[in-house]
């Protein structure tokens, strides 16, 4: 009887977590997706307002996705699209500068010396403080020489994955609207090599 409460004791305690993670992951996420808004008309029934369909690609992050994830399926989506000007000409310098940083990891890492450490420690910075302090001081090191290695592709994926990235998980976020049908029929009709994109249609209002 003893054998059998300690037995028990063990599910519940070790292995508790584990069972509830295990039924946390398996439960069905709830995204919002877009519906097209009423039609507006006049007194005499003619449409006023009403709803222009717009092909669009969309990408909804889920939990346990980490940033290379997103890094591979943003370079896997810009060998098919081509990215408005303005997405690219958003991109600030401290976006080039992490995106940088990410794709040269190891020289990034000698951007930060053992001295530099051991001067924030000496102010009584540890921590996460500490951490934001040296990611803050490694991204001021990186040159204008090396931002300018980015290539057009680069700014590409960067563009595709700032929008990626954006937003809450499991809230679709545009990464292209008004796609072109080319566009479109790669990404729609080979989505299981594309992790969390879909190919959709948004709705804009049509005066």
């Amino acid at each position: 009887f003893s054998a059998i409460i300690m037995q028990l004791g063990k599910v519940q305690i070790v292995e508790g977590e584990a069972y509830k993670n295990q039924v946390e992951s398996s439960q069905n996420a709830i995204t919002s997706i877009p519906v097209p808004r009423g039609q507006i008309l006049d007194r005499e029934g003619k449409t006023v307002v009403n709803n222009k369909s717009l092909r669009t690609i969309t990408y909804t992050r889920v939990k346990g996705i980490t940033s290379e994830d997103i890094l591979k399926t943003a370079k896997d989506l810009a060998k098919v699209l081509e990215m408005p000007e303005q997405d690219i000409n958003k991109l600030t310098d401290i976006d080039k500068k992490d995106f940088w940083m990410q794709l040269n990891l190891k020289r990034a890492e000698t951007k930060i010396t053992k001295k530099d450490i051991e001067k924030f420690k000496e102010k009584g910075i540890e921590g996460k403080e500490l951490d934001k302090k040296i990611e803050d001081l490694r991204r001021g090191r990186v040159t204008e020489v090396e931002l300018a290695e980015l290539t057009a592709q680069d700014l590409k994926v960067l563009a595709i994955k700032s929008k990626m990235s954006s937003g809450y998980q499991l809230t679709p976020q545009i990464i292209k609207k008004d796609v072109t049908d080319e566009e479109y029929a790669r990404i729609s009709e080979n989505l299981a090599n594309f992790p969390g994109v879909d190919a959709t249609v948004d709705w804009e209002r049509n005066y």
